[in-house]
């Protein structure tokens, strides 16, 4: 895990003498666990490329080959001492978003897996996110309290962070490629990146160019974001307009996350 919380691949590491570490599994995909086979030769590995299977990689020489399959994920590698089969764990999760309120408890999403649940500035909407099972994407949806009217904002991505414009107008995000989605979110380094989008779907979302790293985008009540910028190898808040332009640090100290910000912007 980095310093930011992501769960990076996993990498072999030498105990004796010279020699490289070596990063196993499928590349940028997130390991959960490893296991060596009794003889040495085969690496196995809980890796997540939306749900998590079990893979396995012959040591050096480098040949990947993915071991479970299916809607389910497996999770844990207990490896038996002849090598010839493991024990993992089998299952599924899904979550679901409720309110409660005066009138007590109120379910608001139904099918799927729902989370990341917030409120509009004005208390009147709810915005979640819905993971599609078929293609391992969120999409944004927006729950109207007073109607009951349910819809869907911002399909096909998988999100880390997002942040609506405190008059409701616009959605900040940054995502993870995913499903063959990569080229399209992240830069040309293959790092996330943070974009704009209209909440009325009236045209296309836009990237926000940089010269850094840049996640957890926060709308501050005059439209300006705050958002985590890496520079030198740590992290550090910034402030700029929602066009990328008026970039400024906000302070010397350096940050591991960026989590929210006041209501009142200060």
């Amino acid at each position: 895990m980095d310093s930011g919380g992501r769960i990076l691949p996993c990498r072999v590491v030498p105990f004796h003498g010279p020699g490289e570490i070596r990063v196993v599994g499928p590349p940028n995909s997130p390991c959960y666990a490893g296991a060596w086979s009794g003889d040495g030769r085969w690496i196995y590995l809980t890796v997540t490329t939306g749900e998590s299977h079990i893979w396995r990689q012959r040591f050096r020489s480098g040949e990947l080959q993915q071991i479970t399959f299916g809607p389910t994920s497996q999770e844990g590698i207990g490896m038996a001492p002849d090598g010839k089969s493991f024990i993992t764990s089998v299952g599924s999760q899904d979550s679901t978003v409720w309110i409660h309120d005066k009138d007590g408890d109120h379910q608001i999403s139904s099918e799927g897996n729902a989370r990341a649940p917030s409120f509009s500035s004005d208390g009147n909407s709810l915005y979640f996110l819905m993971i599609n099972r078929q293609s391992h994407l969120s999409e944004l949806l927006m729950k109207d309290l007073k109607s009951g009217k349910m819809d869907r904002l911002l399909p096909g991505y998988s999100k880390e962070h997002n942040s609506i414009s405190h008059d409701g107008k616009q959605i900040a995000f940054t995502a993870n490629g995913a499903a063959g989605y990569s080229s399209i979110w992240n830069d040309a380094a293959g790092h996330p990146s943070i974009w704009i989008a209209p909440m009325n779907r009236r045209s296309s979302p836009v990237r926000i160019s940089s010269t850094k790293v840049e996640d957890s985008p926060h709308f501050l009540p005059d439209g300006d974001l705050v958002l985590r910028a890496v520079e030198g190898g740590s992290n550090f808040l910034y402030r700029m307009k929602a066009d990328g332009s008026g970039r400024s640090k906000i302070t010397a100290q350096r940050v591991l996350d960026l989590d929210t910000v006041s209501p009142d912007g200060r």
